[in-house]
């Protein structure tokens, strides 16, 4: 007897044109099984470095089981694919770096055009989350100090904060803004989860 095969669509591709990048860019949207039979709004979670889609794979997972549970809600899910994740990742030009210091542009892209983009088309709900892990991690945190008001809540994976390492790109910027932030509130009403382990 031949195995029975059931397909799990995680997914579709949309192209657009963004007028702040000035370039088109690409998205992978995820649905909820029940979006088409329901007239509900549902939470949105972005996932950036959704390239290999292992990220966002994980995220689509992890939904459909704690969903399952009914632990979280269902979620919409946003890959957002980068043209440059160099550029798009560091707030500031960094001189070793020959394409760095794009990433208040991309900050503003995702504030002005695609949350507005997903929902002007999609039922989502107001409350968003902002998925990263490693250098999208310090961008996710640079967002939450920075323009904390864009999302409800932030995951931040292994993000790169060891300013000693080649690799951490903008971190001392991250966590003067961090420290500026905190100094300047003496609190902030947003879920962060920050998470740290070797692979």
């Amino acid at each position: 007897e031949s195995p029975r095969v059931i397909e799990y669509r995680i997914g579709h591709y949309e192209i657009f044109r963004s007028k702040i990048l000035n370039e088109e860019r690409k998205i992978l949207v995820h649905l909820p099984d029940d979006y088409g039979t329901s007239s509900k709004k549902y939470p949105v979670l972005f996932v950036l470095d959704a390239e290999g889609t292992r990220r966002y794979v994980q995220a689509i997972t992890a939904i459909a089981f704690y969903s399952g549970t009914r632990r979280i809600p269902k979620m919409i899910v946003v890959g957002i694919f980068y043209t440059d994740r160099t550029r798009d990742l560091t707030p500031r030009r960094i001189e070793q770096y020959e394409h760095s210091g794009g990433g208040d542009n991309f900050l503003e892209f995702i504030a002005a055009e695609l949350i507005p983009y997903i929902n002007s088309k999609y039922r989502s709900s107001r409350f968003r989350i902002l998925s990263g892990g490693s250098s999208a991690g310090m961008f996710t945190l640079y967002t939450l100090f920075n323009r904390s008001e864009l999302f409800d809540a932030y995951i931040a994976s292994r993000p790169a904060l060891n300013s000693i390492a080649d690799y951490t790109w903008d971190s001392d910027s991250i966590l003067r803004m961090a420290k500026s932030l905190f100094a300047s509130k003496s609190s902030l009403k947003k879920i962060v989860y920050i998470d740290y382990g070797r692979q």
